[in-house]
């Protein structure tokens, strides 16, 4: 099922690609996980967290800088933005994955 097409002439648009408003709902869940004092998986949640909100941020700042706006969704192997463009809707969690640290 991996980016394959829907149909011959529609291309896969969940099947692959990266999303900030999944990847902000992962970060919650592994702040929340963190958090929890005792917690079985406390360090390693806290380690994922801090590793995916950083290549999150990177990510889009590349992105960003290289062509001015943001963009819908990215691409899982190398991080190019794809889809609208510029795209303002949940990429716009990335200023609420921004502040929280």
């Amino acid at each position: 099922m991996y980016k394959k097409h829907n149909t011959p002439s529609d291309k896969p648009y969940w099947r692959g690609q990266v999303w900030v408003n999944i990847n902000y709902l992962v970060l919650k869940a592994l702040k929340h996980y963190a958090e929890q004092q005792g917690g079985p998986y406390q360090e390693q949640a806290a380690g994922l967290y801090t590793q995916l909100r950083a290549h999150v941020l990177k990510n889009l700042e590349v992105q960003y800088s290289g062509h001015g706006y943001l963009y819908e969704q990215y691409d899982d192997v190398n991080g190019r933005g794809s889809g609208s463009h510029p795209f303002n809707g949940w990429t716009a969690l990335v200023a609420l994955i921004a502040v929280e640290a």
